[in-house]
């Protein structure tokens, strides 16, 4: 017995050594500061894969073990991990535009993209993974729709190459490695080009001129540039024109592409509704026809969101509940001044009064409800009317009139406590 004692002693010992020596490894994750950032960085041609954070964010903190089993498998010469405490290298987080905690950049010399994708182990893998390609893929002699056509809720780029203008080929190079992270582009070279554009314009591209740069999704007709009009763009506005054709022209709204769609300056219009019930499916209908507008979708991206699958959102951020739906909301703004503009409750799927709806919103006729500090007026007026329907009746009144006579009670209780007279204390007189 006391032999087996002694025994079991000395393996926890060898166990608590061995932990020990584990939790001393180095880390393959690099800690870059102010002074060695732009030497390992910048001047380097490594692709980096880069997190911003705060010691004290929680977020931050569930991202670390992430990144050590990310950095672990790809760390090579050719591909490292880094982050930067933005506590002590504030100005460096400042030149990169980090506005909130973690914020994860890819870099590679002087190229950066901000990443909005998923922070699990498997999505950073395929983004390192995606960046390692060639920005632009050359497609086959013989066309086929599974190789070009991309899944549903997708986009692709396909570039058809004049083989005599190497200098828009330089551009397109240029403008497909900066969206590379976020979107796929194909190319074919002369005549085969056309022949795999066929593929998406019911076999009829004599109207497409060489060059040419077309977005191409499941079900819709490909929007074209070509000829002379493509020519005459530089790489950032061809960059700018491929960027504006990231999303496909409706989206179903989902937790992965959520994020990415709202990260758009444009404004998100939602069929909100409940896919169970058939009889809410005009309000998505109805709205996937208002967005084939080439004129609305320079204000508008749209999408359809499943009320039950985001019933906490639909409460906490939009004060909507299910049996309010269907319902068209249009989210607005960017990530430090968010807001939404909600439509009537079960709306009913009428295209003029939604194209007018979606007309004042563009024009700034319609009051935002924010989703910062300044919204609370707003949240108190939701409130209001859930624990009191009736409220309801004085929302055609303009907007914070409810309010007005609480402000105005408000400063003259203020006025009054500054301007009442101070009573008079008599000392006691003392003989």
């Amino acid at each position: 017995p006391q032999q087996g004692r002694e025994l079991m002693v000395h393996a926890r010992w060898c166990v608590a050594v061995a932990l020990l020596f584990r939790g001393g490894d180095a880390s393959n994750v690099v800690d870059l500061t102010a002074s060695n950032f732009n030497g390992l960085v910048n001047a380097s041609d490594t692709l980096w894969l880069l997190k911003f954070y705060a010691p004290w964010c929680g977020h931050c903190k569930r991202l670390a073990p992430v990144l050590e089993d990310v950095a672990a498998e790809v760390s090579s010469k050719d591909v490292k991990i880094g982050k930067v405490d933005c506590t002590v290298h504030s100005k460096l987080c400042k030149e990169w535009g980090v506005k909130g905690y973690p914020t994860v950049y890819l870099a590679h010399g002087s190229t950066s993209w901000l990443y909005d994708g998923a922070r699990t182990k498997e999505g950073l893998k395929q983004i390192i993974k995606r960046l390692q390609e060639p920005p632009i893929s050359l497609l086959g002699s013989i066309p086929t729709a599974a190789q070009l056509l991309p899944a549903a809720g997708d986009v692709v780029v396909l570039f058809g190459r004049d083989t005599s203008d190497s200098a828009l080929s330089g551009s397109m190079r240029g403008a497909a490695r900066k969206r590379q992270h976020v979107q796929r582009f194909y190319s074919a070279d002369d005549d085969n080009a056309l022949a795999w554009l066929s593929l998406v314009v019911n076999n009829n591209s004599a109207d497409v001129a060489l060059p040419f740069v077309a977005k191409v999704e499941v079900d819709q007709a490909p929007d074209v540039l070509h000829g002379e009009a493509l020519k005459a763009l530089d790489e950032q506005r061809l960059e700018d024109w491929v960027k504006a054709r990231r999303f496909p022209i409706f989206s179903t709204v989902e937790q992965g592409n959520f994020p990415a769609l709202r990260s758009d300056p444009r404004m998100l219009v939602l069929a909100v509704v409940d896919s169970k019930e058939a009889s809410q499916a005009a309000l998505t209908a109805t709205l996937q026809r208002i967005a084939q507008s080439v004129e609305l979708q320079e204000d508008f991206l749209f999408g359809m969101l499943d009320g039950p699958q985001w019933e906490t959102y639909l409460d906490e951020v939009l004060h909507t509940e299910l049996t309010e739906l269907p319902r068209l909301v249009i989210l607005t703004g960017s990530a430090d001044a968010r807001g939404f503009l909600l439509g009537d409750v079960n709306a009913e799927a009428d295209e003029l009064s939604m194209l007018a709806f979606l007309r004042k919103a563009a024009a700034g006729e319609l009051h935002v409800e924010l989703q910062s500090f300044w919204g609370m007026p707003d949240r108190w007026w939701h409130f209001a009317k859930r624990k009191l329907p009736q409220l309801s009746v004085f929302d055609p009144l303009p907007t914070y009139s409810f309010a007005a006579p609480l402000v105005l009670v408000a400063i003259g209780l203020v006025l009054t406590i500054l301007f009442w007279p101070m009573p008079t204390i008599n000392k006691p007189h003392h003989e």
